[in-house]
Protein backbone atom coordinates (compact mmCIF):
# COMPACT_ATOMS: atom_id res chain seq x y z
CA UNK A 1 0.00 0.00 0.00
CA UNK A 2 1.16 3.49 -1.09
CA UNK A 3 2.45 6.46 1.76
CA UNK A 4 2.74 9.59 0.74
CA UNK A 5 3.62 13.66 1.53
CA UNK A 6 2.78 16.17 -0.38
CA UNK A 7 4.38 19.24 -0.15
CA UNK A 8 4.08 22.67 -1.81
CA UNK A 9 7.89 23.95 -3.20
CA UNK A 10 9.08 27.68 -4.76
CA UNK A 11 7.41 30.41 -6.22
CA UNK A 12 5.56 28.20 -8.77
CA UNK A 13 3.69 26.03 -6.10
CA UNK A 14 4.95 22.67 -7.62
CA UNK A 15 3.91 19.43 -5.92
CA UNK A 16 6.64 17.71 -4.50
CA UNK A 17 5.78 14.36 -3.06
CA UNK A 18 7.20 11.70 -0.51
CA UNK A 19 6.24 7.77 -1.22
CA UNK A 20 6.92 4.75 0.71
CA UNK A 21 5.40 1.04 1.41
CA UNK A 22 3.12 -0.45 4.06
CA UNK A 23 6.54 -1.02 6.27
CA UNK A 24 9.09 1.84 5.16
CA UNK A 25 11.47 -0.37 2.81
CA UNK A 26 11.47 1.73 0.53
CA UNK A 27 10.96 5.24 -0.11
CA UNK A 28 11.59 7.71 -3.03
CA UNK A 29 10.67 11.17 -3.93
CA UNK A 30 8.73 12.66 -6.91
CA UNK A 31 9.34 15.71 -8.45
CA UNK A 32 11.57 17.39 -5.64
CA UNK A 33 11.36 21.13 -6.78
CA UNK A 34 12.96 22.31 -3.51
CA UNK A 35 14.97 25.97 -3.92
CA UNK A 36 15.12 27.73 -1.13
CA UNK A 37 17.20 26.30 2.10
CA UNK A 38 13.94 26.58 4.02
CA UNK A 39 12.23 24.12 1.66
CA UNK A 40 15.06 21.44 1.60
CA UNK A 41 15.49 21.86 5.43
CA UNK A 42 11.74 20.93 5.67
CA UNK A 43 11.52 17.80 3.41
CA UNK A 44 15.10 16.69 5.21
CA UNK A 45 13.47 17.18 8.95
CA UNK A 46 10.04 15.32 7.78
CA UNK A 47 11.84 12.36 6.24
CA UNK A 48 14.17 12.46 9.54
CA UNK A 49 11.32 12.54 11.60
CA UNK A 50 9.72 9.14 9.57
CA UNK A 51 13.10 7.77 9.06
CA UNK A 52 12.91 7.77 5.19
CA UNK A 53 15.93 7.26 3.67
CA UNK A 54 14.83 7.57 0.19
CA UNK A 55 16.78 5.83 -2.63
CA UNK A 56 14.86 6.99 -5.46
CA UNK A 57 14.15 10.56 -7.15
CA UNK A 58 11.19 9.90 -9.85
CA UNK A 59 10.85 12.95 -12.67
CA UNK A 60 7.62 13.42 -14.58
CA UNK A 61 9.66 16.23 -16.66
CA UNK A 62 13.08 18.41 -16.60
CA UNK A 63 11.14 21.83 -15.75
CA UNK A 64 13.33 23.67 -12.85
CA UNK A 65 10.91 23.77 -11.03
CA UNK A 66 10.84 20.32 -10.60
CA UNK A 67 14.04 19.10 -10.51
CA UNK A 68 15.73 22.22 -8.95
CA UNK A 69 15.84 19.72 -5.65
CA UNK A 70 17.36 16.82 -7.08
CA UNK A 71 21.06 17.86 -6.30
CA UNK A 72 20.60 18.29 -2.14
CA UNK A 73 18.73 14.85 -1.96
CA UNK A 74 21.24 12.93 -4.45
CA UNK A 75 24.06 14.97 -2.10
CA UNK A 76 22.35 13.75 1.15
CA UNK A 77 21.19 10.25 0.69
CA UNK A 78 23.00 8.64 -2.37
CA UNK A 79 19.24 8.97 -4.39
CA UNK A 80 19.28 7.10 -8.64
CA UNK A 81 17.47 9.50 -10.39
CA UNK A 82 15.04 8.33 -13.13
CA UNK A 83 13.74 10.58 -16.18
CA UNK A 84 13.37 10.30 -19.42
CA UNK A 85 15.94 10.84 -21.54
CA UNK A 86 14.10 13.55 -24.01
CA UNK A 87 13.77 16.22 -21.35
CA UNK A 88 17.72 16.00 -20.75
CA UNK A 89 17.60 19.40 -22.65
CA UNK A 90 14.54 20.81 -20.46
CA UNK A 91 16.86 20.36 -17.53
CA UNK A 92 19.31 23.25 -18.81
CA UNK A 93 16.86 25.70 -20.00
CA UNK A 94 14.91 28.49 -18.73
CA UNK A 95 17.80 30.78 -17.88
CA UNK A 96 15.81 33.59 -18.76
CA UNK A 97 12.59 32.86 -16.26
CA UNK A 98 15.18 31.38 -13.73
CA UNK A 99 17.56 34.98 -13.65
CA UNK A 100 13.97 37.07 -13.45
CA UNK A 101 13.54 35.09 -10.79
CA UNK A 102 16.88 35.81 -9.08
CA UNK A 103 17.49 32.29 -9.33
CA UNK A 104 20.71 30.18 -10.54
CA UNK A 105 20.47 27.30 -12.48
CA UNK A 106 19.61 24.09 -10.88
CA UNK A 107 22.89 21.59 -10.72
CA UNK A 108 23.53 19.23 -12.94
CA UNK A 109 22.42 15.56 -12.13
CA UNK A 110 23.26 12.13 -13.27
CA UNK A 111 20.28 10.29 -13.94
CA UNK A 112 19.11 6.54 -15.81
CA UNK A 113 16.74 7.09 -18.30
CA UNK A 114 13.18 5.45 -17.78
CA UNK A 115 10.64 4.41 -21.62
CA UNK A 116 7.48 3.87 -21.70
CA UNK A 117 6.46 0.19 -19.62
CA UNK A 118 9.03 0.42 -17.11
CA UNK A 119 8.78 -0.82 -13.56
CA UNK A 120 10.46 0.72 -10.80
CA UNK A 121 10.50 -0.66 -7.44
CA UNK A 122 10.36 0.92 -4.35
CA UNK A 123 10.12 -1.37 -1.62
CA UNK A 124 6.87 -3.53 -2.01
CA UNK A 125 5.54 -0.51 -4.90
CA UNK A 126 5.65 -0.97 -8.27
CA UNK A 127 5.47 2.24 -10.37
CA UNK A 128 5.07 2.34 -14.07
CA UNK A 129 6.26 4.67 -16.69
CA UNK A 130 3.90 5.77 -19.11
CA UNK A 131 4.92 8.38 -22.01
CA UNK A 132 3.05 11.45 -22.10
CA UNK A 133 4.63 13.82 -24.29
CA UNK A 134 2.91 17.02 -25.27
CA UNK A 135 4.19 19.38 -22.10
CA UNK A 136 7.41 18.07 -22.36
CA UNK A 137 8.94 16.14 -25.04
CA UNK A 138 10.19 13.62 -22.17
CA UNK A 139 6.91 13.58 -19.80
CA UNK A 140 5.99 10.44 -18.35
CA UNK A 141 3.50 9.93 -15.39
CA UNK A 142 3.98 7.51 -12.75
CA UNK A 143 1.41 4.94 -12.40
CA UNK A 144 0.97 2.53 -9.46
CA UNK A 145 -1.51 0.25 -10.67
CA UNK A 146 -2.47 -1.67 -7.35
CA UNK A 147 -3.30 1.34 -5.52
CA UNK A 148 -4.67 3.20 -8.23
CA UNK A 149 -2.63 6.86 -8.05
CA UNK A 150 -0.93 8.45 -11.08
CA UNK A 151 1.76 10.85 -10.53
CA UNK A 152 0.66 13.20 -13.71
CA UNK A 153 3.30 15.68 -13.79
CA UNK A 154 1.82 19.13 -15.63
CA UNK A 155 -0.12 17.13 -18.07
CA UNK A 156 -2.76 16.52 -16.05
CA UNK A 157 -4.21 18.75 -13.38
CA UNK A 158 -7.63 19.32 -11.81
CA UNK A 159 -9.92 21.08 -14.61
CA UNK A 160 -6.50 22.02 -16.36
CA UNK A 161 -3.60 20.52 -18.31
CA UNK A 162 -0.38 21.48 -19.11
CA UNK A 163 0.76 24.55 -20.85
CA UNK A 164 2.57 23.98 -24.39
CA UNK A 165 3.47 27.24 -25.53
CA UNK A 166 7.13 26.77 -23.78
CA UNK A 167 9.94 24.84 -25.76
CA UNK A 168 9.15 21.21 -26.21
CA UNK A 169 5.11 21.61 -26.10
CA UNK A 170 3.29 20.22 -28.10
CA UNK A 171 -0.85 21.32 -27.85
CA UNK A 172 -2.08 18.07 -30.03
CA UNK A 173 0.80 15.75 -28.40
CA UNK A 174 -0.66 16.93 -25.26
CA UNK A 175 -4.24 16.32 -26.10
CA UNK A 176 -3.06 12.87 -27.32
CA UNK A 177 -1.07 11.84 -24.58
CA UNK A 178 -4.37 13.14 -22.16
CA UNK A 179 -7.14 10.63 -24.62
CA UNK A 180 -4.81 7.59 -25.40
CA UNK A 181 -3.00 7.31 -22.42
CA UNK A 182 -4.47 8.72 -19.53
CA UNK A 183 -8.15 8.74 -19.74
CA UNK A 184 -7.49 4.96 -20.53
CA UNK A 185 -7.48 4.33 -16.64
CA UNK A 186 -9.97 3.42 -14.42
CA UNK A 187 -12.40 6.49 -13.72
CA UNK A 188 -11.12 6.00 -9.44
CA UNK A 189 -7.80 6.59 -10.21
CA UNK A 190 -6.09 8.83 -8.06
CA UNK A 191 -4.29 12.11 -9.77
CA UNK A 192 -1.39 13.72 -8.24
CA UNK A 193 -0.71 16.21 -10.30
CA UNK A 194 2.69 18.28 -10.52
CA UNK A 195 0.36 22.13 -9.35
CA UNK A 196 -3.07 22.07 -7.85
CA UNK A 197 -5.30 19.86 -6.07
CA UNK A 198 -5.68 16.00 -6.16
CA UNK A 199 -8.03 15.11 -8.38
CA UNK A 200 -9.31 11.68 -10.36
CA UNK A 201 -9.20 10.15 -13.91
CA UNK A 202 -13.36 10.30 -13.69
CA UNK A 203 -13.61 13.87 -12.04
CA UNK A 204 -11.08 15.05 -15.49
CA UNK A 205 -12.95 13.07 -17.92
CA UNK A 206 -16.05 14.84 -17.55
CA UNK A 207 -15.45 18.28 -16.06
CA UNK A 208 -12.10 19.30 -17.61
CA UNK A 209 -13.10 21.98 -20.16
CA UNK A 210 -9.88 21.10 -22.48
CA UNK A 211 -11.13 17.34 -22.57
CA UNK A 212 -14.95 17.69 -22.88
CA UNK A 213 -15.15 18.39 -26.54
CA UNK A 214 -13.40 14.24 -26.53
CA UNK A 215 -15.83 12.37 -24.12
CA UNK A 216 -18.34 12.17 -27.24
CA UNK A 217 -21.80 13.26 -25.97
CA UNK A 218 -25.23 12.60 -27.75
CA UNK A 219 -25.16 15.84 -29.42
CA UNK A 220 -22.00 17.52 -31.32
CA UNK A 221 -20.04 19.96 -28.86
CA UNK A 222 -20.64 22.44 -30.76
CA UNK A 223 -24.54 22.25 -30.68
CA UNK A 224 -23.99 21.76 -26.61
CA UNK A 225 -25.47 24.81 -24.49
CA UNK A 226 -23.10 27.69 -24.38
CA UNK A 227 -21.89 27.29 -27.72
CA UNK A 228 -23.87 29.33 -30.49
CA UNK A 229 -24.37 27.35 -33.73
CA UNK A 230 -23.33 29.05 -36.65
CA UNK A 231 -21.07 28.76 -40.13
CA UNK A 232 -17.82 29.65 -37.86
CA UNK A 233 -18.42 27.12 -35.67
CA UNK A 234 -18.54 24.20 -37.74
Amino acid sequence: MIHLKKFSFNPLSTCCYVIWDEGKKGSAVVDPGMIYDEEINRIFSFLEENALKPEKILLTHGHFDHVYGVAPLVERFGCEVFMHPSDKERTEEMNILMQYMDLDAPRPFEFTEVHENDHIKIGDLDLEVMEIPGHTEGSVAWVDREDKVVFTGDTLMKDSIGRTDLPGGDYDCIIKSLMDKLMGLDGDYAVLPGHGPETSIGYEASHNPFLIPFNEPDDHWWEQDGIPLSPDNI
